[in-house]
Parts: C-alpha cells; sequence; structure tokens
C-alpha cells in the first residue's frame, strides 16, 4: 500500500514537472516570437532600426554645427566689410 502511494506521489510529481515544463516551452517561445518579431517587427528589429536613427540623427547634428559655423563666417566676414567701408568712407571724408 505504501508503495502504491509512493508510485502515486511521483506519478503526480512528474504531471506537475510535464506541466512545469509545458509552461516554461510556453514563455520561451513568447520570448523568441518578441525577440525575432515572427513577421512583425521584432525586439532585434527595432533596435537595429533606433540605432539607424540615432546615427542619421548624429550625422544630421554635424551637418548642423558645420552650417552653423559656416554661417558665423559669413556673418562675421560681413560685419567686417561694413565696418572696413566705414573706415574708408570716414578716411575719404573732406576735413
Amino acid at each position: 500500500m505504501d508503495r502504491d502511494f509512493r508510485r502515486v506521489d511521483m506519478e503526480t510529481n512528474i504531471s506537475v514537472l510535464r506541466d512545469s515544463i509545458d509552461d516554461l516551452e510556453h514563455t520561451v517561445r513568447g520570448i523568441d516570437e518578441m525577440i525575432r518579431g515572427n513577421g512583425s517587427p521584432g525586439i532585434q528589429t527595432r533596435l537595429a532600426l533606433q540605432d539607424q536613427r540615432i546615427s542619421q540623427l548624429s550625422s544630421f547634428m554635424e551637418e548642423m554645427h558645420g552650417l552653423r559655423r559656416w554661417m558665423f563666417f559669413g556673418v562675421l566676414s560681413l560685419l567686417a566689410s561694413i565696418g572696413w567701408q566705414v573706415i574708408r568712407w570716414y578716411f575719404q571724408q573732406p576735413t
């Protein structure tokens, strides 16, 4: 009788382990689907897209810094040219 009880208890434990393994397998498949996407953008694809967007924004910011530098030099040379014209006009005035 004790032997039959142990056998039933062991079968119950095995059944519980099977259910736990099935649950874990279902969870792992769900995580795999989230990572790979399986037809829709997954985590890897989204990360790759975010990385691409970040690199594009970095390039854009570098271009804007370069443009700002050129605009600064353009305004500076315009002011220098106006200043030079004022100086020339002042010295060409009859005294």
